[in-house]
Formats: structure tokens, sequence, C-alpha cells
């Protein structure tokens, strides 16, 4: 028995979790309160999972926001002063945490390390075993440029080598970077070159941590998409493009019932003309199955109908900057594992708060599946159903859905299994159940419509409701591990929550977002297995480290 060697950091940041390698003395209590006696066992979970995703067009930070110092007396031959080659993976440049696309275990005997698990890349890790995240063979990460200098010179992409790849601390963006590297932060998912790379354009290919397959991303939709005969096809990007740009694609359309395909996970910033649906017309903007596009808004997307069956869809993109504005009479606008970015501090034009999506059409059905989203407003006359979404004001005290002016209510208000963070503000409610309500939650009539299974807070006023909790003003309120958009464990229940609220849905299950991922029933589940595995006096313990 002897104490940790202080001069030896790596053991050091694994204190405390699955991979520690410090002895301990023997600790008698319960596997609740104390997990190192001789007759226990721990088993360790990730409850959060790695997309990776592939070449992402990476967000270029403003040259102005991370301007270096003036020097008294630069030296001869020194760079320009200024860092104008810094990005972020996240592609509207949000910090976001890499992720190890886990690799499986070549003895399946040998326990797991860190490369064998879904987890944050650490620093430490990424500079003592590059070639174990980065490379083309299916590791985490891998950076592409066009434009850097080469003999003879080439015009096209250049995967970079290992040997210019260097793990470091960017928290500060004006840290210089060593002449001819490419420095990689992997736990704020930040990317710098040295300042006399001069990429023209970057591309880069990463994993990202998360709870389930929602908002879009390299998961599998294909039971998602709508599918119609007779409809056209036209395809943006990938190997097969007919049109390089969504901004072609829509003016490629010819007003019939079409799907706009996105072959790929690039992002599109081009200024979107206004789409007009006929009746009786359906028109889906749809990412191919296993990618992740983005689209930057350079202004408010119109979207206006013609009347009767005038249907706009939307599948897996992540949309930033303006809003959609839906006008006319358009029947029914569904958003199905979409983001409708709730935040992007760096995109210039999402600096101050504005709503995701604005419904001025009366005639309107809104419904979300498997969706985060930003504010919504809309009309009294309107309807609004979301489905496992995430709803979200980027403040818990703003108002999340109200009507065009913020202070009035919205339409018809409906959700399943959806997490709401911020006030409500409805005419009505038709059927809330398995959801939670952060913050207060306000209806006109009050007298149709159900709620059942919810965590409410206490200062909403909603129709009759049916097994919500709290049960009293004092009652427990819901943990989050993160309630940051972004962030892996953005909306994720905590373990520590009581059964109260871990166990309130109809099910038995945890209501909100993630409620169809059963994570209780799941954990009862592996605790009875292993029990009846057992030897007398051995006791078990289920500790999550995501």
């Amino acid at each position: 028995l002897r104490t940790p060697d202080l001069r030896q950091v790596e053991p050091l940041e694994h204190l405390g979790g699955p991979f520690e390698t410090a002895a301990h003395t023997v600790d008698v209590r319960q596997m609740t309160r104390g997990r190192y006696n001789i007759s226990n066992l721990g088993i360790y979970l990730w409850r959060l999972t790695a997309y990776p995703l592939s070449w992402v067009t990476p967000w270029r930070v403003d040259p102005s926001l991370v301007s270096s110092p003036p020097m008294s007396s630069p030296p001869i031959g020194s760079p320009p002063i200024g860092q104008p080659h810094r990005y972020t993976f996240n592609p509207i440049g949000l910090d976001e945490p890499l992720f190890t696309n886990p690799v499986t275990e070549a003895d399946r005997f040998a326990l797991a390390a860190e490369i064998n698990v879904p987890a944050p890349i650490r620093r430490r890790a990424l500079a003592a075993r590059p070639d174990l995240y980065y490379g083309q063979n299916g590791q985490s990460i891998e950076v592409r440029a066009w434009g850097l200098p080469a003999s003879p010179p080439d015009p096209g992409p250049r995967v970079l080598d290992i040997k210019t790849i260097v793990a470091c601390d960017l928290s500060d963006w004006n840290r210089p970077v060593c002449h001819g590297q490419v420095a990689i932060d992997p736990v704020l998912g930040r990317l710098a070159f040295a300042n006399d790379l001069q990429p023209t354009a970057v591309e880069v290919r990463y994993a990202y941590g998360f709870s389930a397959g929602l908002g879009g991303g390299p998961y599998e939709r294909q039971a998602s998409f709508t599918q119609i005969a007779h409809e056209g096809l036209i395809t943006v990007g990938g190997d097969d493009e007919q049109t390089a740009t969504l901004k072609c694609a829509l003016e490629a359309w010819t007003g019939g019932s079409a799907v706009i395909l996105i072959q790929d996970s690039r992002t599109y910033d081009d200024p979107l003309p206004q789409v007009a649906i006929p009746a009786g017309v359906r028109l889906e903007i749809r990412a191919a199955n296993g990618q992740r596009p983005t689209v930057l808004l350079q202004g408010p997307l119109e979207i206006t109908g013609g009347g009767e069956l005038s249907r706009f869809e939307m599948n897996g993109l992540l949309v930033a900057g303006q809003r959609l504005h839906v006008t006319g009479h358009l029947a029914e606008l569904r958003l199905r594992h979409c983001t409708l970015a709730p935040r992007a501090p760096l995109v210039p034009l999402m600096h101050a708060p504005q709503p995701a999506l604005v419904v001025e059409s009366d005639q309107t059905s809104v419904v979300l599946e498997s969706t985060i989203t930003g504010t919504i407003r809309m009309v009294p006359q309107a309807s609004f159903a979301a489905t496992d979404s995430i709803l979200d004001a980027a403040d818990r005290n703003a108002v999340v859905f109200a009507g065009l002016v913020g202070a009035d209510p919205g339409g018809a208000f409906g959700v399943t299994r959806c997490t709401v963070l911020g006030v409500v503000r409805a005419r009505e409610v038709t059927l809330a159940e398995n959801s939670i309500f952060l913050a207060q939650a306000r209806v006109d009539r009050r007298q149709t419509g159900c709620v059942r299974f919810c965590w409410v807070h206490p200062e909403s006023r909603l129709p009759r409701r049916f097994h919500c909790q709290p049960a009293t003003r004092c009652g427990p309120v819901p943990r989050f591990t993160s309630l940051c958009y972004g962030d892996p464990g953005y909306c994720q229940l905590t373990a520590d929550n009581p059964d109260t609220v871990r166990r309130l849905a109809d099910d038995e299950g945890e209501p909100g977002a993630f409620a169809s991922l059963h994570q209780p029933q799941r954990e009862d589940y592996l605790r009875l297995r292993l029990e009846e595995s057992l030897r007398a006096g051995l006791e078990i313990g289920i500790f999550f480290v995501t």
C-alpha cells in the first residue's frame, strides 16, 4: 500500500473513475456509500452514445474575436498579428467535447480501456497516443484541408498527417501554434492552424456524445422517411449531386410534390428563396440517412402554403441563424429529427434572442417528432403537437411557447414524452403526458384537455391532472446533467433523482425527451440478472460514468 505518485499526472486524472489504478484501503460500508470493499462488485456504465459525423464544415471563428495583443517590438520574420484560422468542430460554433468512437476489445476476456467506451477524449490521452484517436482507419478524429502548401501544388483536399497534430488547451484562442502544426483541443472541440498554414477550406470528421438519437445525427432514420408515390427527387451534394447547394435545389423545384435530399453533412449558408407550396403538394427537405447537414439561414426562411393538403417537412437537419416563418394557408409543418438551434452565440444572426419558429398561418398544424427547438410563436388558431422532443428557450424563465407578441397565448398545445424548458402560454392543452414542464405552463381553457404522468411547475394553470408531480409545492425538482444546448448530457436526468421524478411516467420509467430509453427499467433488469449470478455475501453496485 502506498500513496499515489503526484508526479504521475495520468493516473491522477483517473482517480475515482472506472480506469483508476491507485490502491485504496478497505471500505466496509455498503455499496451505496463505499466502493472499495473486497466483497463488492462494481459495474461502470456509460449512458451517452458516440455519434460519428463525416466531413462536417467546422465553424470558422471571427478573427476579431481571437486577435493577438499588439507586440511592442515583433521579431524579424514573425507571422502577422492575429489568429485567422481558428475553428470549432461544431458547425454552429459551440464548444462541444469530442468523443471516442469505441473500438471493440480484441480479447473478450480483457477489461475495457478508454478507447473501448464512448467517453470524452482527454487532452493527455490524445497527446500520449494520437494514433488511437486520429487517423483514416476508423479513428475518432480526422481533418482535411484545401489550399495548404504542397509540392507540387494540389488544388484538392489533403488529409492532415498525424505528425502535424498536437493536443493542446485552446481555452485561450490566442495561444500560439508552432510552425507547421495543427492544434486540437478535444475537451472544447476546438481546432487551430499555425500561422504558416493558410487553408482556404476545412472539413472534419469527429464524434459527439448524446443520450439518444434525437435532433438529427448519424443514426438510423429510415423509418421516419415519408414515402409517397410519384414524388420527384432533387439531390444536393454527394457523388451523384444534381445541384450543388440547397438554394439551387429550391430554385430547381418545379412546384410538384418532391423530396430535396442532402447527401452530406456540410454547411449550406446561401440565402434561400421563399418556399411557396401549392394546395395538395408536399415538399420535404431531407438529410440522407446517416448524415446531418447544417443550414445557416441568412434571413427568415419564408414558407407559405396554398391551401388544403399543402405540406412542408424537414428531416434530419440542423438549422441555425434566422427563423422559420410560416404564412399563407399551409396545412401542415412537420419537423422530424431536426434541431432549430436554441442558442449559437458565435453565429452573428443569433446574438439576440429570437424565435426559432414563427407561425402566422391560422390553418397550420405544427408537428414535431424527435426534434430540438428554440422558442416558438404562433397564432391562437394554429395547433402544435410534439413527441420525444425538447423545447428550449435557453433560459428557463423565458417564454418558449406563446402567441406572436410573446405575452399572449399561442395555439392548442400538446406534448408527449417531451422536456419543456421555458414558460408556456397556450390557448388550451390537448394532451400532455410523460413530460416535464420546468417552468410555468398557463392555458386559457382549463375545461378541456388532460395532463397525465407529468412533472409540472407548481405555479402552472393547467387542466385536470392525473398522477402528476410535485404533489405539494415542496416536492422534489428534476435534476439534470446539463440544461445547456451543446453539452453531451443536455436534458439528461441525473441518476440521483428520487423515484417520484425518475419513475413518474406511465410505464414507471422516466418522463421527458428520453423516456423511450427506459433507463430505470433497464437498470432494474441488469441488477436483477447480476444478482442471480452473485455468490452469497457479494454486493453489486452500478455506477454511471456519463
